[in-house]
């Protein structure tokens, strides 16, 4: 009996026993980390802002400014990870990291930045994201090339952001793998503004694309405010020194001769080819007006001046004066009234002095023959580019009839500022001063 008591009361106490291992709380899991740098596999630098993704979790971060990434609170496993960035290639990492408790487990990587499909490059094949045309007042050409430097064709389209960026030699087309295409730009520094002048190309790909800065200063101030550019601080630009041009009667502009075509007054300046030069701008009513803004070829003013709304545009044409399909000063005024040709404005600036006035508020050039002494008032039209005339009373932008030698998508034009003959592109809207044999 007593050995009975003694079997039972040690089962009692193994139940007990086991009753209280049964109420003992389950261990605590210890959890671990993952941690690492992203580099640059071409330059050893930190990757900053790189997305790295836990697998299999689906957990993401970006990697800070020192490259490194991390993983806290992980479940003792078996992990990788995939990194990805913009330009470039994915990595997808298949290395495994065991976590092992509570270790801090170390995975660096490398990832690849992919080739630049597109490059910008110098006259010596360097890459380059700027071009910096200076002070020089006669630098106004500026050469890059672009590279494409893929396996298949790409297609390109030059964007201009400023007025003052004159021309492109070119401005779409197509590029070849492993081919380079020149391209030079042409600025007009009179549309400058005072100190320094930033502006981008943007140039699109079908395959993605890139910016290239622009930079101009304007020469700086000599403490000269009697500039002319003729070499006297005379306060006029005629290129003979000494004496000021006579500025003319700054409220009544004059018509020496008195004489007509067709209801249009013009002044007879004595010039060799015997030319008469009109008064005033097409659709002006006096000579300080600026008159309508035309593109080159075209008969009508319009609300906007792109080179898609250009009729002329990129079409190969002859000499337009005297044509009244295409020469708005035949078309509007008859008679025998029509542009000048770039042999008539040459003419005129060689047989005239030039003089700054002001008539009724308004910036003009008198231009004075140096044969007989009569003279013409040509006003600071400006020219618009696009949809607004932002650069009224800047100068003035004359059209002359004759198209540029080496395009088709320009023609020639001169300045109230002085002499000769610039390219402008047929699209912008310009003054047109008619002229009559």
């Amino acid at each position: 009996m007593k050995r009975i008591i003694s079997l039972l009361s040690t089962l009692l106490i193994l139940v007990s026993i086991l009753n209280l291992n049964s109420c003992k709380p389950d261990s605590i899991e210890e959890l671990g980390s993952i941690y690492g740098i992203v580099t640059d596999k071409a330059t050893g630098e930190p990757v900053k802002n790189a997305n790295v993704q836990l697998r299999p979790s689906g957990e993401t971060t970006l990697t800070g400014t020192d490259g490194r990434y991390e993983f806290v609170d992980l479940k003792n496993g078996e992990y990788s990870i995939t990194v990805s960035k913009t330009e470039y290639t994915d990595l997808v990492d298949d290395y495994v990291i065991k976590v092992e408790g509570s270790k801090a487990m170390r995975r660096d990587v490398q990832i690849e930045k992919i080739p630049a499909v597109l490059r910008i490059l110098d006259s010596d094949g360097n890459d380059i994201n700027e071009l910096n045309f200076g002070y020089m007042q006669d630098d106004n050409a500026r050469m890059f090339s672009i590279f494409n430097n893929s396996t298949d064709v790409l297609e390109y389209e030059i964007l201009k952001t400023a007025a003052w960026v004159l021309h492109l030699s070119t401005e779409n087309g197509s590029l070849q793998p492993g081919t380079t295409k020149p391209v030079v730009v042409t600025i007009d520094r009179s549309m400058l503004s005072e100190g320094g002048n930033v502006t981008t190309l943007n140039i699109l790909t079908n395959n993605g694309g890139k910016q290239l800065t622009l930079k101009v200063n304007m020469p700086e101030d000599d403490g000269d405010d009697n500039d002319d550019n003729d070499g006297n601080d005379d306060g006029n630009d005629d290129g003979n020194g000494g004496e000021p041009d006579e500025p003319g009667n700054p409220e009544e502009p004059e018509n020496p001769n008195g004489s007509e075509i067709n209801g249009h007054e013009y002044v007879d300046l004595g010039l060799p080819s015997g030319i008469k030069w009109a008064t005033c701008n097409v659709g002006a009513s006096s000579p300080e007006m600026p008159g309508g803004y035309y593109a080159w070829g075209e008969l009508e003013t319009k609300d906007s001046y792109y080179e898609n709304n250009c009729s002329t545009y990129n079409i190969e044409m002859l000499d337009i004066s005297g044509n009244p399909d295409y020469d708005v000063a035949r078309s509007k005024w008859g008679a025998t009234w029509r542009m000048p040709k770039y042999s008539e404005v040459t003419e005129l600036f060689n047989n005239c002095t030039r003089a700054e006035v002001e008539i009724n508020g308004r910036k003009c050039i008198k231009l004075t023959s140096s044969i007989n002494g009569k003279s013409i008032i040509m006003p600071h039209t400006g020219w618009i580019s696009g949809m607004s005339n932002a650069y009224y009373n800047s100068y003035g932008r004359y059209w002359s009839s004759t198209p540029y030698t080496y395009n088709d998508y320009s023609a020639y034009y001169f300045s109230s500022a002085g002499s000769g003959l610039w390219e402008n592109v047929r699209s912008w809207g310009l003054s047109v001063r008619p002229v009559s044999n």
